[in-house]
């Protein structure tokens, strides 16, 4: 099974990755001080990440994750191949409501180690974390990402009449309107993608798409290890 995915995936024309919680690397959130998101970034290890570079290499894709944690940040991926639509810890949000005010250190990552504080470029008050939290979703700043989303729709436009492939990665259903429905859509209406969805317990599809999708009930995680024995066997 696993040698197929891997030449469905190599066989594509584009392809879409989405990225859920089965392969969070840790937990951050946007009360952490500057210092304690210092300290979170020196945990972040990517070994999928590094898989999931190898499933890519050399092919025209694109990645969205629900994730918050950096890993993707952090990894050796395009940074114009993907989008963190809930935040991620290297883009600070001034914490003055009525201020929209954003420092984006996603491209200068070694700058952020430098700062004592980070401070907002239009009111000098203080950043925190520009992440998503359930509990005061109003509060997150959508700027952070909207630049990146752009590209993703510009790229996923481009995707019509060509053979995509859409590889989601252990999501399920905290925020299933970001990618695990709209993936879902894409395959109904496109006909010539295909969908192969790994999750450990939410792996099922509709039946309106079954004749083109993949379920693999399987943790992500151990998903792309059994990715990278093919991989290294080829």
């Amino acid at each position: 099974m696993y040698q197929e995915i891997i030449e469905l995936i190599q066989d594509a024309e584009k392809i879409l990755i989405g990225i859920g919680p089965e392969l969070k690397i840790n937990e951050i959130n946007s009360t952490m001080s500057l210092e304690q998101v210092k300290k979170y970034l020196t945990t972040i290890s990517g070994k999928e990440y590094e898989i999931i570079e190898k499933l890519v290499e050399k092919k025209d894709y694109f990645i969205i994750s629900s994730n918050v944690d950096g890993g993707l940040v952090c990894s050796g991926l395009d940074e114009n191949r993907w989008v963190t639509p809930l935040g991620n810890p290297f883009i600070f949000q001034c914490i003055e409501q009525n201020c929209d005010g954003l420092r984006d250190f996603t491209k200068e990552k070694e700058i952020l180690w430098k700062e004592e504080k980070v401070l907002c470029p239009k009111c000098k008050k203080e950043m925190r974390v520009n992440i998503r939290r359930k509990e005061n979703s109003e509060q997150y700043n959508e700027n952070g990402y909207l630049s990146q989303w752009e590209k993703y729709q510009k790229w996923l436009s481009c995707t019509l009449n060509r053979k995509l492939v859409i590889l989601e990665l252990g999501e399920g259903f905290e925020c299933p309107a970001l990618f695990r429905w709209p993936f879902e859509k894409t395959v109904f209406f496109h006909q010539k993608a295909k969908l192969i969805r790994v999750n450990e317990k939410l792996w099922q599809i509709g039946e309106e798409i079954k004749e083109r999708a993949v379920s693999i009930p399987v943790n992500a995680k151990d998903f792309l290890a059994e990715c990278e024995k093919h991989i290294c066997e080829k």
